[in-house]
């Protein structure tokens, strides 16, 4: 059976970045129970939800990196769905979101990589901006 991911786009970027809302202005109408992960669990489940309906963005850094270290999307995809670690990272979120680092096996299951990625909320539900790819060293 084939993996859910080969089933949706490899990789979408919309030219425009979406803008969050910010709760609290005018014709805003958020849940205001609904916040951005705080902690690792729930960041792996917000993701992994958020790529799976194809609710996330990629960055060109993302497609660099992937060319540079001779990877492709499915390996990200395979490193967010099976993640053997899921840690904060105190980078500057750039959607009112929070950032995290994902750490998985490729989809050869050859190497260990690292995904770098915000999970923020807007009008249309939760999201995640794919940033950066990169070989974890042990």
């Amino acid at each position: 059976m084939a993996p859910a991911w080969r089933d949706r786009a490899l990789c979408y970027v919309h030219p425009f970045m979406p803008k969050p809302l910010k709760p609290g202005l005018t014709g805003v109408s958020l849940s205001y129970t609904d916040a951005p992960p705080k902690n690792p669990a729930d960041a792996r489940r917000w993701i992994q939800e958020a790529v799976r309906s194809g609710r996330y963005t990629a960055t060109d850094h993302v497609g660099q990196r992937l060319n540079q270290r001779q990877l492709d999307m499915d390996d990200l995809f395979y490193a967010i769905e099976h993640p053997r670690r899921v840690e904060p990272y105190p980078d500057m979120p750039r959607h009112g979101g929070t950032c995290w680092r994902l750490y998985g096996l490729d989809l050869e299951q050859e190497q260990e990589i690292g995904v770098g990625i915000e999970a923020y909320l807007d009008e249309r539900g939760r999201w995640a901006v794919l940033c950066t790819i990169f070989a974890v060293k042990e």
